[in-house]
């Protein structure tokens, strides 16, 4: 088995989910399990290769950190929202004057801070632009 052949198995097994559930998939997640019988144990995946080649097919490959890989449809991407750098400018500045503390941050890799059931409250106070 290589990359091209993993990617191959995993189109197929989108496309079966996509043909039973009667719709086609924008999203998919896999567990080790799933793609150790997919893919046989013997094969070890390269992520990045296996997203070369998902990738022209319109398909993007990812790892949850823990125990899922997910595929999500990369034409469904566009109808998000826009993410932009403008509410930053102070912060890039510094960032760029290598005067800017990153441990301000750190409560952004916390989990809980991401968690559904607490809404997100910046932790600096808005400063209106001149």
């Amino acid at each position: 088995m290589n990359d091209k052949q993993a990617a191959l198995l995993i189109l197929r097994a989108l496309e079966a989910a996509s043909v039973s559930r009667g719709r086609l998939l924008s999203r998919g997640r896999f567990s080790r399990l799933a793609l150790r019988i997919l893919w046989g144990r013997k094969y070890r995946p390269n992520p990045a290769a296996i997203n070369d080649w998902l990738e022209p097919a319109g398909w993007t490959w990812m790892f949850d950190g823990e125990t899922y890989f997910g595929v999500l449809r990369t034409s469904v991407i566009k109808d998000w929202p826009r993410i932009s750098s403008s509410g930053l400018d102070r912060e890039l500045a510094q960032i760029d004057d290598n005067t800017f503390d990153f441990g301000r941050l750190e409560y952004l890799l916390d989990p809980e801070t991401w968690s559904k059931k607490r809404a997100i409250k910046p932790k600096t106070k808005k400063v209106k632009r001149k």
